[in-house]
């Protein structure tokens, strides 16, 4: 059944209305078990009867299915709920052979009324003008106003009674009007939605820095780019848990295609100054190919990245992305999802210590780069972006060591794979007035002691920090 719909908030005032009529009342229950972008199912008890609907399509015009069930079915369903109950009397007005429902809310939504008109031809509902019995009721239309949909009423409770508004924030973003993103975060505030709005924010940051790759080139925007890319990569593995899994997931893999797209630009960039390091120890005329080479490949590469960027499917990862943040029917509705984000951030920041502090223990010299770099910045990430969950003095004193820790570290990686770039060269080209294999003995004894040297530097770090962590205890 395909329905158009307009919708009408009301005042309180309605109810003299209602009596006055005294209209026919329905008691319903309801509650969600699929909230997606384009899906809705929800189960519904009608007075005696129970119902399974399936909606399908956007705001104001959708598909719907009814199919009736048992109180059976129904009940067991309920372990699957998203968010909570939905309970309202439905008043049916009948006024110039057109139907009116009116809907009373209860319990933690009492004094929220709607008026539901619905239509089967979009043209009609354009044309609809509300009769003058309800105008004096009418508060506002709210057909297209997100917050009262009833997944939302489900989610957020009632509108009038949040202290903020989530889809205000949003737009003032896309507007520019929020320059600290921090401003508009407290620690009470939802995990939920504290973790959307920070999201939101490094979305459009994303969005603006690949705007400028596409009108002024690489040059100008891919630093921007590669940044914002790390922290919503990041921030959004780490609450992941918020989100409808399916849906979350891909947008996951789809923003690592920019990774990869990236990743071979950025090592070939690596080669080509470490190589300039190495004129001394390689023939000139090689090393003169082996630079030309690598330039052409690093042309091929910027050529490649900014096609892609062109590139439809980068416009559709933007929009799905965009769309998991701004649909709240996309959140799941965990434990973690409703506490204040200081106490969940907390949690995290703490975790993720803990996880550096036990793979540092374990791994000899703290060399194992893949393991130990991940906690590291995901710790770094989360501080940066909301530190609002911290003591100042705390924030400050963990953001100093970390910054130490992953110079060190960064400072060793780069060692080792200046290194591995110094075998592999050395192995596949000619030399001048020294003999290859003597060479190459020299480059990995020296390469091997430095890196021990770093390796004991950035232990030391390690363990410095380690000293620290009754501080960071949540």
């Amino acid at each position: 059944m395909y329905k158009i719909e307009r919708k009408y908030l009301l005042n309180s005032s309605i109810e003299t209305l209602i009596n006055d009529l005294q209209l026919t009342k329905q008691n319903i229950l309801e509650f969600f078990v699929v909230m997606r972008v384009c899906k809705k199912i929800k189960y519904c008890s009608v007075d005696s009867r129970y119902y399974k609907i399936i909606q399908t399509g956007a705001i104001g015009s959708r598909n719907k299915k009814i199919i009736e069930i048992s109180k059976k079915q129904y009940y067991k369903k309920e372990k699957n709920r998203i968010g909570n109950f939905i309970s309202k009397n439905r008043y049916l007005l009948q006024e110039s052979g057109e139907k009116y429902f009116i809907d009373k809310y209860n319990n933690y939504l009492e004094d929220i009324y709607i008026l539901e008109i619905d239509f089967k031809k979009r043209k009609d509902a354009q044309n609809f003008v509300l009769p003058d019995i309800f105008k004096n009721f009418m508060i506002k239309e709210i057909t297209h106003d997100k917050l009262y949909l009833n997944s939302n009423l489900a989610l957020f409770n009632n509108p009038e009674n949040n202290s903020y508004n989530i889809f205000t924030i949003f737009k003032d973003i896309e507007l520019g009007r929020i320059v600290n993103i921090k401003n508009v975060i407290f620690e009470e505030m939802k995990t939920s939605d504290a973790v959307r709005i920070m999201l939101y924010k490094l979305f459009i940051d994303l969005k603006i820095s690949h705007d400028l790759i596409l009108h002024e080139g690489l040059d100008k925007g891919l630093q921007d780019f590669k940044y914002a890319l790390k922290n919503n990569r990041i921030i959004l593995s780490e609450y992941s848990n918020i989100f409808d899994k399916s849906i979350v997931q891909k947008v996951i893999a789809h923003l690592k295609l920019f990774n990869l797209a990236l990743k071979k630009e950025k090592d070939l960039q690596f080669i080509k100054n470490e190589l300039k390091k190495m004129d001394t120890l390689i023939d000139s005329d090689k090393m003169k190919i082996i630079q030309r080479n690598i330039d052409k490949s690093i042309f091929l590469e910027r050529a490649n990245i900014e096609h892609f960027f062109t590139t439809r499917k980068v416009s559709i990862i933007f929009k799905q992305y965009e769309l998991l943040l701004k649909e709240s029917s996309n959140r799941l509705f965990s434990q973690d999802a409703q506490i204040p984000i200081s106490d969940s951030i907390k949690y995290r920041i703490f975790m993720n210590y803990k996880k550096i502090i036990l793979l540092c223990e374990r791994l000899e010299g703290c060399q194992d780069d893949k393991k130990i770099k991940k906690p590291l910045v995901k710790l770094k990430i989360l501080l940066k972006n909301f530190d609002m969950a911290m003591e100042n003095n705390k924030n400050k004193t963990m953001k100093k060591s970390l910054k130490s820790i992953l110079i060190k570290f960064n400072n060793l990686k780069k060692l080792k794979k200046k290194s591995l770039i110094a075998k592999t060269y050395l192995e596949n080209i000619e030399t001048k007035d020294h003999n290859k294999d003597d060479i190459l003995k020299i480059v990995e004894k020296e390469s091997n002691v430095a890196i021990l040297k770093k390796s004991q530097i950035l232990r030391d770090a390690m363990l410095d920090f380690k000293k620290q962590k009754t501080l960071y205890k949540p």
